[in-house]
């Protein structure tokens, strides 16, 4: 039997998720062949109130002395970073803003340095792939990219 109430009731609660879920942002596109994110990392420029991530990358191809590891920083639309509470905060239109991590100031006989503690609520959401191909007048070659997206992490999930 069809009940009215029950049917307002769940489609102002099917509403009411679809305003605050919001897509992810894409942050950085990396060539893949090889390549996998192994870590996400925060960074800021307090002086600039700026914020943005480390993300960590392995190759599988090196060999000998190159270890295979690096970092490249990607710049997120909505990070910053607010030096008077060292919050690193994510901010997306229409929906309140997420304390992602908080930069602590530590000292020890007269020497400083910060540290930043990841709260683990934002991060890498997803990796998607995708093929360029490019003509260089003479024969086409496919790139293989990584895409990698940032944003609020699905409750109860933790990492970085």
């Amino acid at each position: 039997m069809f009940n009215f109430k029950t049917f307002i009731a769940t489609l102002a609660l099917c509403l009411t998720l679809t305003a605050t879920v919001k897509a992810d942002v894409l942050v950085q596109t990396i060539a893949a062949d090889g390549m996998s994110v192994t870590g996400v990392s925060f960074d800021v420029n307090p002086a600039l109130g700026r914020a943005w991530i480390n993300i960590g990358l392995n190759d599988s191809y090196a060999s000998g002395e190159d270890s295979g590891q690096s970092e490249v920083r990607a710049k997120v639309a909505g990070l910053s970073y607010d030096a008077a509470t060292g919050a690193i905060i994510f901010q997306e239109a229409g929906v309140a803003p997420v304390v992602c991590a908080v930069v602590k100031k530590n000292s020890f006989i007269g020497i400083k340095w910060s540290s930043i503690k990841s709260k683990g609520i934002c991060g890498v959401t997803r990796i998607s792939s995708s093929v360029k191909v490019t003509d260089d007048g003479y024969e086409t070659k496919e790139t293989k990219y990584m895409n990698i997206y940032f944003g609020k992490l699905v409750e109860g999930r933790k990492g970085e």
